[in-house]
């Protein structure tokens, strides 16, 4: 399990925080090409070459191998529903252990409602 946690650069002035598929241009190592490119990385490459060698080399390494640490600095554990690992992509990318224990039991709670009402 990971999150893209990486705000875009005009995300200040557009209020655009999680965008879907945001990181699918640092994954395919395609930082050059287009507008959206330049929207989330800005004209500061430099900020985002650590974040595309993370990202690229875990999704090839996972494409390989079914294992995403590659060179990764930190280890990413297998995923398992009880510590919940989660690898966050960010300028700054980690590990933690169930980062949305709050929204998690949140939506535990609604599917274990909605799945014992009655017909």
């Amino acid at each position: 399990m990971y999150r893209f946690d990486y705000e875009p650069v005009l995300a200040k002035f557009l209020r655009l925080r999680a965008l879907h598929c945001a990181e699918v241009p640092i994954v395919l190592d395609n930082l050059s090409k287009g507008l959206f490119s330049y929207m989330l990385i800005g004209s500061s490459r430099k900020t985002a070459r650590k974040l595309r060698d993370d990202m690229h080399t875990a999704w090839v390494s996972f494409a390989k191998t079914g294992n995403p640490n590659g060179n990764l600095e930190l280890e990413w554990p297998r995923y398992d529903s009880e510590k919940r690992p989660t690898f966050i992509f960010n300028k700054e990318s980690k590990l933690e252990m169930n980062p949305a224990e709050e929204s998690y039991q949140v939506w535990k709670d609604i599917e274990l409602y909605i799945c014992s009402a009655p017909p």
